[in-house]
């Protein structure tokens, strides 16, 4: 099947420095110059740049195939309007991983959302890959406040994700199919977020469950209030106190809503990899909203 003229403009804004398939290259003992059997070497075609060191069932495969996969699925799928969608990619300097994000600015049942929270939003799907083993091949689907850019971390666990490992027995299309079937569970991400914003939290029980969870230093505790803070027009609520969470996932110890994590971390000193730090990073936020003091404090549990 044909693609769209909205998947095809969608496709082309994939970075050309990431439209490459990883060699295999046997592997041999640095001293003796012996074969290892098995063993391989992960090499980028062009510049024959390493990139890592793997076994015979492992398949490193074009970043181009999950997410051509995902656009080709969603387009035939209908659930989406592609000519809404952006795309946003954080491709690392070395070539070894990449995080391909889709704002999905309409889809099925975003209307009633909307009128729900009384609040934008969107959804979004995001693919992570890498060359090197930071990370299995895998996608989450969830939901995303438009007005901040905040993604929303599903409470139980409730963002939907898929993950293939690099073999040969890995399927592009598989799993842009699984991508697909996520818009339709949306719903259960929702219902939370209202009893979120009908909790009322003080500043003062807000910003100490956020240092006792956090154990920031001075200077980001300072920071950190003043992301609470920016989400003043929410009330004190557990709504507020989530987004705040949420915001630095998305945003880092900034109050501006146009930088990314990946591009915050990449300019501080600890920013080498900025693509693990954020998986890291959210791993962490996603664990403290989905704990039980929380839930607790906002009384879900």
């Amino acid at each position: 099947m044909n693609l769209s003229n909205d998947a095809v403009r969608l496709l082309e804004t994939f970075p050309r420095g990431a439209d490459f398939s990883p060699l295999k290259v046997p592997a041999y003992n640095p001293i003796t110059g012996d074969k290892l059997d098995g063993k391989f070497h992960v090499v980028h075609p062009d510049t024959k740049q390493w990139l890592h060191f793997c076994g015979a069932k492992d398949r490193r495969s074009n970043f181009f195939e999950p997410v051509e996969a995902a656009v080709r699925i969603l387009d035939q799928s209908g659930k989406v309007d592609l000519s809404k969608v952006k795309a946003r990619y954080h491709l690392a300097p070395d070539f070894t991983t990449l995080k391909t994000e889709f704002l999905l600015g309409d889809f099925k049942g975003k209307r009633k959302y909307d009128l729900e929270l009384n609040d934008p939003v969107g959804a979004t799907a995001t693919i992570y890959d890498s060359h090197n083993a930071t990370c299995r091949r895998h996608a989450k689907v969830g939901i995303i406040r438009l007005l901040c850019a905040n993604g929303m971390i599903g409470m139980d666990n409730q963002a939907k994700t898929a993950r293939r490992k690099h073999t040969t027995h890995d399927d592009a299309i598989t799993f842009g199919e699984q991508i697909a079937d996520f818009i339709e569970g949306l719903d259960i991400q929702i219902a939370p977020l209202l009893k979120l914003q009908e909790k009322l939290l003080t500043r003062t029980s807000s910003l100490d469950f956020l240092e006792t969870q956090l154990k920031p230093s001075k200077a980001d505790f300072e920071k950190i209030r003043n992301i609470y803070d920016y989400y003043g027009n929410m009330g004190t609520t557990g709504y507020r106190l989530y987004n705040t969470l949420t915001h630095m996932v998305s945003h880092g110890l900034t109050t501006n809503v146009h930088q990314t994590y990946i591009n915050w971390k990449s300019g501080t000193k600890q920013g080498v990899n900025a693509f693990l730090s954020s998986m890291n990073y959210e791993a962490k936020i996603s664990k403290i909203i989905n704990g039980l003091e929380f839930k607790k404090l906002v009384e879900t549990a």
